[in-house]
């Protein structure tokens, strides 16, 4: 919430939505421009294959929120995210 009230003080993002989540992600997460993910514990949370061509990940998670191997393979794939 600190980061999303910060984006729009600035006036650097129109909407900002926060979504917590202890499995899997809702659906609006996937038609995101930007994601930005602090998970704790890692695993595959998000899936890559779900988002939108144009996405941006940050993730700050360790390990990483989705799994590295198909994230590679779709930028070398559809060049898209």
């Amino acid at each position: 919430e600190e980061l999303a009230d910060r984006l729009r003080e600035r006036r650097l993002a129109d909407a900002v939505d926060v979504y917590e989540s202890d499995r899997g992600l809702p659906d609006a997460v996937y038609g995101a421009r930007l994601i930005v993910a602090a998970v704790s514990g890692g695993g595959s949370l998000l899936d890559v294959d779900r988002l939108a061509p144009g996405t941006t990940v940050v993730d700050d998670s360790f390990p990483h929120c989705f799994d590295t191997g198909r994230a590679l393979s779709r930028m070398r794939r559809a060049k898209d995210v």
